[in-house]
């Protein structure tokens, strides 16, 4: 019987010891409002529920190329992949590996791209509506964080097929 609670045990112990460390850890969850949870394990959204990001964040940033030029330049698609991989792009809070996934992208699906950081793009992008409504494609006064209304992230730029700009 005393065997049987040691696995129990074990693991109870390490959900406390996990629970202690991250009270200690000086990170701030943000929210993310717009993204659809994403289960770290398998790369799956988790239906129905939202999420905090707890990874590292960066905002993408409109209005990098002037003032007298569209707040995000370039339009992208997110590429086929060969036969035999998973058909998506995940989107990601931070341009760098670790970043918490926020969403995957269909291939086909249309982005705004707003500036490039290493191997990874910041893009704008909708599944409701068309990227006009989006905000990007007049002028900005000065570089600035995108705050909206469509969703923005960062994708490996691997994963996307650039089509203009």
């Amino acid at each position: 019987m005393t065997m049987r609670l040691l696995p129990i045990l074990f693991l109870v112990s390490t959900a406390a010891l996990a629970a202690c460390q991250e009270a200690e850890t000086p990170t701030k969850p943000i929210s993310v409002e717009s993204a659809i949870p994403v289960d770290p394990a398998s790369a799956s959204p988790v239906e129905g529920q939202r999420t905090l990001a707890t990874g590292p964040t960066r905002p993408v940033r409109v209005g990098q190329d002037g003032p007298d030029m569209d707040a995000c330049g370039s339009y992208a698609e997110v590429a086929e992949r060969p036969t035999g991989e998973q058909n998506f792009a995940m989107v990601l809070a931070a341009p760098q590996e670790g970043a918490t996934p926020l969403e995957r992208l269909s291939a086909g699906l249309g982005v705004s791209v707003c500036e490039q950081e290493g191997d990874y793009v910041g893009v704008v992008y909708s599944r409701e509506t068309d990227l006009g409504s989006c905000r990007v494609g007049s002028p900005v006064a000065e570089e600035q964080d995108y705050a909206g209304p469509c969703r923005s992230g960062w994708i490996e730029a691997k994963y996307l097929r650039m089509m203009a700009g």
